[in-house]
């Protein structure tokens, strides 16, 4: 009997192994190349430690979506930050609601993954755009943009994501220096202002815009209007219509040209106001930005 016992639980054993070695290998990586991609494009960037978390009920009319009054559960996130690795931000510490999260009535949250489980004291990286949805709420849709910091690794909230990149923090740091404006000013052939008097294929992967040069910052265009292919470069979803001004920072490719670091190289000027390519104010003014590129230009003589 006690024979019997033994062999039954060696087979429960190794059968747990079996099934948690399943798991882990079901879970989804995130890449080297996704990882990158969101260091490079989105508006803002942060390190810090969590201070706070609570779940509460909240009203898609309230996180800035649907006109409705029912209630679903939301977990906030309270970060005390220790740097900004990218992007501007005022303030010591920042407010961010997921729209996940668990009372003792209402549970909402994707349907193929579990709710992401925050502990106050967590040492986070989070990317993210504020006030996304215009509600005044800085909402994080995308499980895979918030990690937690263990010695040189980053491990995703969301535990059905691994991230598949070796050295986060070094790849990090290198990703967010090549965003930073004399980085992609040095990497420039062409930084130029000018209109946009065409979009092509704007619903296309390859969409490029046709701009009119009115003044040349740094390098020389063969022509007064060139292409530029914007694929892959977080636009506005209400970009309809040409006629808007530009400064850009442009890397040479083939006979066109394309912004240098994504959508860090591409701003639309609004007389002195401007705002990177997906609709993110920057606290530079077109002039100061013009008049600081003239300084790196003597630099570099």
């Amino acid at each position: 009997m006690a024979r019997v016992l033994c062999v039954s639980l060696v087979a429960m054993l190794v059968l747990g192994i079996v099934a948690s070695v399943a798991f882990a290998q079901q879970k989804r990586p995130i890449s080297k190349e996704t990882f990158e991609r969101m260091i490079q494009n989105q508006p803002l960037i942060l390190e810090g430690n969590i201070t706070e978390v609570n779940v509460r009920l909240m009203t898609p009319k309230e996180l800035g979506g649907r006109n409705s009054t029912v209630h679903i559960a939301v977990t906030e996130v309270i970060m005390k930050i220790r740097k900004i690795v990218a992007g501007e931000y005022d303030g010591d510490e920042i407010r961010i609601v997921l729209p996940e999260g668990k009372t003792k009535d209402i549970t909402t949250g994707p349907a193929d993954y579990g709710i992401m489980k925050f502990n106050v004291g967590d040492h986070a990286v989070v990317a993210l755009k504020l006030n996304s949805e215009g509600s005044g709420v800085n909402i994080l849709d995308r499980g895979e943009r918030i990690f937690r910091v263990e010695g040189s690794s980053l491990i995703p909230y969301r535990e059905e994501l691994y991230l598949a990149v070796d050295k986060p923090l070094e790849v990090m740091a290198k990703k967010a220096k090549e965003r930073e404006l004399p980085e992609i000013f040095k990497a420039s052939d062409l930084v130029c202002t000018g209109t946009v008097t065409e979009l092509r294929d704007l619903d296309s992967p390859l969409r490029r815009f046709i701009v009119s040069i009115d003044e040349t910052l740094k390098g020389k265009a063969e022509k007064s209007e060139i292409a530029v292919e914007m694929s892959d470069i977080f636009l506005p979803s209400k970009l309809q219509a040409p006629g808007f001004r530009v400064m850009l920072f442009l890397k040479k490719q083939g006979t066109g040209y394309r912004p240098v670091a994504g959508v860090n190289g591409y701003y639309v000027m609004d007389g002195e106001r401007l705002t990177r390519g997906h609709s993110t104010p920057v606290k530079t003014t077109a002039s100061q930005l013009k008049s600081t590129i003239k300084m790196w230009k003597e630099v570099e003589r």
